[in-house]
């Protein structure tokens, strides 16, 4: 994803907040890991391509963070459309198919939140700040299985 970063432009910044061996070993697999890095940071691509920021970038905070294992990811891309925040993990939904969008990435998300009593939160941060970025998407391992959209 670093490389695909790269040749759209797209800063992308990694932090480590922790052994990552504690959360693959208590809190998700290494391969459901993957998968949710994947899904996130391809969709912040598109969601930044899509984008009139001239800022383009990409966070993703990793490990214990708030107290808690988490994954964050902060992007400069367009918003979630209303369409897109009503179905989140009741059906597949995109609004980028002709870009390879399949709505499976939120659908595979909400099967962790389920499996970890995970928390979803998507927070619009707003328009282009000094950080660039314009929404965070947070996972937390904190067994509160919350849903904050």
């Amino acid at each position: 994803m670093q490389e695909e970063c790269r040749l759209n432009g797209i800063d992308f910044v990694l932090q480590i907040k922790c052994n990552i061996y504690q959360m693959t070993n208590h809190y998700i697999t290494k391969e459901e890991l993957s998968i949710l890095l994947a899904d996130h940071i391809k969709d912040a691509i598109i969601a930044i391509n899509h984008s009139d920021n001239i800022n383009k970038s990409i966070m993703v905070r990793l490990g214990k963070i708030e107290d808690c294992f988490a994954v964050y990811f902060y992007d400069s891309g367009v918003e979630f459309p209303k369409e897109v925040l009503k179905n989140l993990g009741k059906k597949p939904i995109t609004t980028y198919s002709d870009e390879g969008g399949t709505g499976m990435g939120f659908m595979n998300t909400f099967d962790l939140l389920n499996k970890y009593n995970a928390s979803l939160i998507i927070e619009r941060i707003g328009s282009p700040c000094k950080d660039n970025y314009t929404k965070i998407i947070k996972i937390k391992f904190d067994n509160k299985k919350e849903l904050i959209i």
